[in-house]
Parts: C-alpha cells; structure tokens; sequence
C-alpha cells in the first residue's frame, strides 16, 4: 500500500465494486459530468470494465483509495 498523510492507495478488492458503483456510477450528475456518454442504469449483476478487481493484465492497475486516520 502507497500512504500518505490522510490517503492511502491499496489494490483494488471484490467488496470495493458495490461502493464504487454505489458512490461513482449511481450519482446521475456527476457520473455524467464525468463521461462523454449518456448516464444509464446498471443491474447489480453487471460487468463493468470500470469496476473490477482484476489483477490479469499487468498493464493496468486498479486501486482504491483509502482514507488514513488522524493517529496514523
């Protein structure tokens, strides 16, 4: 894990996806400020290249960021 004073960075784990898409994908405005293409639902089944924990392909990596407490 790469730590700094309040964030950290750690790979990216299974239980990550229903927050990022909880926090990312389902907040219409944003979601959609962020993208070049139309905001559309997802079911909570499916695929997406976004929100994965996959470790395959060594030329990408996926991470999350973790907030550090105070006493750290």
């Amino acid at each position: 894990m790469l730590t700094g004073k309040k964030a950290g960075l750690r790979a990216r784990h299974e239980e990550d996806i229903p927050v990022l898409r909880a926090e990312l994908h389902n907040d219409v405005v944003n979601a959609a400020r962020a993208s070049s293409r139309p905001w559309r639902p997802m079911s909570p089944d499916a695929k997406n290249p976004l929100f994965t924990a996959d470790d395959e392909d060594e030329r990408r990596v996926e991470f999350s960021v973790v907030e550090l407490g105070a006493a750290r």
